[in-house]
């Protein structure tokens, strides 16, 4: 029982890390009609992500369904970095999407547009503004971006490929300390109830 415990606990601990979107490929997912950066991405269960383009050549038409062709950390037929077609997106690029849903761009005009064009930028694409990234990197010391879990979902219509979109969310990761307090009070438990017996 006791080592039953212990495989639990370490499942546990080792899963702490593993936070994952509820966007996979093979998924459909809308790209809404608010037509503002950033954009609204409705997944097949119902859950809504605030989304940034990763590719400046690439369209997606508002209002349309899309298939997930992956989700991960490139954007199919990106930019200037682009390997085999496969474009890796930047920390920095992650950082932005990060930065600006927890709001840290408040008080910088167009905060919004200056968050796509330094995406663009980074990714080396057309349109992208180094003046917008350098603008926004200075509030990069204070702001650390721990917890979140930012991602490529790379869609599809008609097996082209329409676009890249940055999707992220908030998923605080547990302490190291909390779980092993955990931990701890689960083989407290046990071994409680075994003295009993």
């Amino acid at each position: 029982m006791l080592k039953r415990i212990l495989v639990v606990c370490f499942i546990l601990l080792a899963s702490s890390n593993a936070w994952a979107l509820p966007i996979k490929a093979g998924d459909t997912v809308t790209m809404l009609n608010d037509w503002d950066v950033p954009y609204t991405m409705q997944a097949s269960n119902g859950s809504k992500y605030q989304t940034f383009c990763l590719e400046s050549n690439n369209i997606f038409n508002p209002g349309y369904s899309y298939k997930v062709a992956s989700v991960g950390d490139y954007a199919e037929g990106g930019g200037g970095g682009s390997v085999a077609g496969k474009d890796q997106v930047s920390d920095d690029t992650k950082w932005l999407y990060a930065a600006y849903m927890s709001n840290v761009f408040k008080g910088i005009g167009n905060a919004a547009l200056e968050v796509q064009w330094a995406i663009w930028y980074l990714e080396r694409e057309i349109g992208g503004k180094s003046t917008s990234w350098d603008k926004l990197k200075s509030k990069k010391g204070a702001f650390d971006a721990t917890g979140w879990n930012v991602v490529a979902v790379n869609i599809t219509l008609n097996k082209a490929d329409n676009q890249s979109q940055l999707v992220g969310e908030y998923a605080p990761v547990p302490e190291p300390a909390t779980m092993f307090l955990l931990g701890s009070g689960l083989i407290g438990l046990i071994g409680s109830r075994r003295k009993k017996k």
